[in-house]
């Protein structure tokens, strides 16, 4: 499942009367697979890969509300100081049951090689993935944060890619003609 703005689930998002809060609450909740990985507790962890301009810490309502339904929540940050990082997602991913992806402008080198297809492996073996974007703004701002140039991939569109989903126009080549393929659930 794939959203446009990333940031809409941060505090001042969610206090300005919007429901905002209750979009991420049936995402997750909807995201969750039914039943869990052999061999992990039957505890639902949620795992977020922190974007650019969002991070689970400017998201205290949503915190909240995972703590009251007995969830956790661990964040993957390239920070130091954080619980994990991109280094470890295969063995966060093992008894996860959704990975949310917040936009990050600054994936690690190998994300496309390395990372993309272990979430994809994730998806195919039941898990649930959650992608915020921000793509609509990336060429516009990226030359801002990157002045140097570095790699003008938008993230979102590389993990979205396996998935048939993108936040940018120039993102895929397709035939206008041909059918969507759905993916199948399990």
């Amino acid at each position: 499942m794939a959203y446009a703005q990333d940031a809409l689930t941060k505090h001042n998002e969610i206090t300005s009367n919007s429901d905002n809060l209750l979009f991420a609450q049936n995402a997750l909740a909807w995201l969750t697979p039914l039943e869990q990985h052999v061999n992990c507790t039957a505890e639902i962890k949620i795992i977020v890969w922190e974007g650019r301009f969002s991070r689970i810490d400017m998201m205290p309502e949503v915190e909240d509300f995972i703590a009251r339904r007995g969830w956790s929540l661990k964040s993957i940050s390239q920070d130091a100081l954080k619980t994990t990082s991109p280094d470890s997602i295969a063995k966060d991913l093992e008894c996860a049951a959704v990975l949310w992806y917040l936009s990050n402008w600054d994936p690690p080198a190998d994300f496309k090689q390395i990372h993309v297809p272990l979430i994809e492996k994730f998806v195919r073996e039941g898990g649930g993935l959650l992608i915020g974007g921000l793509g609509w703004s990336y060429h516009d701002q990226y030359k801002k944060f990157y002045p140097n140039g570095k790699d003008t991939v938008y993230s979102g569109n590389v993990l979205g890619k396996p998935f048939g989903l993108s936040f940018t126009n120039d993102a895929f080549q397709f035939d206008p003609d041909a059918p969507l393929r759905l993916l199948q659930r399990h």
